[in-house]
């Protein structure tokens, strides 16, 4: 049997989280980064064992075929790269997305309307300091394929079950190098499920400047973390209706203490003056409940303030760098 090829695309902690796992199982994986970066070794400490990993980064210029691609860029980045991948030329292999928020299948399908996208949602945790991988919380890694097409029950129960086929390869390497990773028959709802996490810890992390673990040490935060999520009551019934609010707040403050001492993206992206994700997570949630006549005024409040934070922290760069 021939050899798995995967393609990585994303130098940030994630993606060097699976390159190097998977390159410890001598799987050919090469990994892409948009920005010009030097081939280093680096040490991968993780909770059960520590190794280190030659990685070279590749440049989209330079770029091979494969049997899959795995794209872990920030949501603000995935439409340029999509346009970038549609200029290479060729008809591309299933491409997974795994990054936060949701409204991006419909980007690459937009841009790649014959490739099979799926989308990951995963709870594991990365740090990069330097050639430092951190492996800072063990997870696990749900994929699935939301369809975005207007097909009835049995072409979608069809096609769907056609996608897994295709992508089982993939499945079994992905939980042979890092388990757990697993397909989800129900993935618009673990999707759903952390939209809504991610939408109160990674604001709060970033308005307040704290690690994911002060929204439960924190008695301030958390009281507004709780109210958040109690306001997402009607959002929650509709779009997850064998959740409650409470279930929510409960895996809000579960994988905040699992992370205690993560910085979250979103806290990340301000600190280094960058976009956040913020349109792709409480954007979308707040378009999703402005269909059903669901007013978040709190909800909303909160992007602005991200919203403001960006702007700050982008001119504080721009002045340093000048």
């Amino acid at each position: 049997m021939t050899p798995l090829s995967i393609n990585i695309i994303g130098s940030g902690s994630m993606g060097h989280l699976w390159t190097a796992y998977l390159l410890d199982k001598q799987v050919n994986v090469r990994l892409y980064a948009r920005q010009h970066q030097p081939n280093q070794q680096f040490t991968m400490q993780s909770p059960n064992r520590r190794f280190t990993c030659n990685i070279t980064h590749h440049a989209l210029t330079n770029w091979q075929t494969a049997d899959f691609i795995i794209i872990c860029v920030k949501a603000t980045a995935l439409e340029a790269l999509c346009r970038e991948l549609k200029n290479i030329g060729h008809a591309h292999p299933p491409i997974v997305l795994m990054m936060n928020g949701m409204g991006i299948i419909e980007i690459a399908q937009h841009y790649l309307p014959e490739t099979v996208v799926y989308q990951a949602s995963t709870s594991h945790g990365a740090r990069l300091e330097n050639t430092n991988l951190l492996h800072t919380g063990q997870g696990e890694t749900l994929i699935g394929e939301i369809s975005t097409l207007n097909q009835d029950e049995h072409q979608a129960a069809r096609q769907a079950a056609q996608n897994r086929g295709l992508i089982t390869p993939l499945l079994d390497q992905l939980n042979r190098a890092l388990p757990q990773t697993s397909w989800n028959t129900e993935h618009h709802q673990a999707l759903w499920t952390k939209l809504l996490i991610n939408s109160i810890i990674n604001p709060l992390t970033a308005i307040y400047n704290v690690q994911n673990g002060d929204l439960i040490g924190n008695k301030e935060i958390n009281q507004q973390a709780k109210r958040l999520t109690q306001q997402l009551a009607p959002v929650i019934q509709q779009y997850l209706p064998l959740q409650s609010w409470q279930s929510i707040f409960e895996k809000v403050e579960y994988v905040a203490n699992q992370t205690y001492t993560n910085v979250s993206s979103m806290r990340q992206d301000i600190l280094m003056g960058r976009m956040t994700e913020i349109d792709f997570i409480s954007g979308y949630l707040l378009e999703m409940a402005a269909k059903q006549q669901i007013v978040l005024p709190e909800h909303q409040q909160i992007v602005k303030q991200i919203k403001k934070l960006e702007k700050e922290s982008e001119h504080s760069h721009n002045s340093v760098t000048l």
